[in-house]
């Protein structure tokens, strides 16, 4: 009783040692991933450019939609573009529909594909160790001082993506 709290009274509890902490969940929404998500202050859904990407990150936002009313109401939600490859005519064309579906609440950053993410992964070495001159490294990095520039603003005080009611 109480275990979708865990995570979130522990982190409450620690002392204050990190600015952020990223808390990296699969794409499901398990036991885990709701812990998880109670904890967070905001969420960011990496969303894959592809067909069946999209349709899975809407089906994650309609399941989203069933705990707004609760304690996800309080936190902010942006999507990131990841495994972009610009060269492809479908990449762009996804990339925009991912603009036009999100707005604001995409972040300006961009993950394009990279192989070094792929081996840095496989390494289970992060990007930052394994090579700090590739694209992959840059994007991440792209993305912090993006996230870091929102907090400093106030911007993690606004709702980011606005999960619409719905009559189910």
């Amino acid at each position: 009783e109480g275990g979708e709290d865990r995570l979130h009274d522990c982190l409450r509890a620690t002392p204050r040692a990190y600015d952020f902490v990223v808390i990296d969940c699969p794409p499901s929404l398990g036991s885990l991933t709701f812990n998880a998500l109670r904890a967070c202050d905001g969420i960011i859904i990496p969303v894959e450019i592809g067909f069946f990407s999209l349709n899975g990150v809407g089906n994650f936002l309609r399941s989203l939609q069933r705990y707004r009313k609760s304690w996800l109401s309080e936190k902010r939600i942006r999507a990131l573009a990841t495994l972009f490859d610009r060269q492809t005519t479908f990449a762009r064309e996804v990339l925009q529909e991912m603009q036009r579906f999100f707005g604001e609440a995409l972040y300006r950053t961009v993950i394009h594909r990279n192989v070094k993410l792929k081996e840095a992964a496989s390494f289970g070495v992060p990007i930052t160790e394994y090579d700090t001159r590739s694209r992959g490294y840059q994007d991440y990095l792209s993305l912090a001082d993006e996230v870091i520039q929102e907090q400093a603003q106030g911007v993690w005080t606004s709702p980011g993506l606005v999960l619409r009611e719905t009559e189910d």
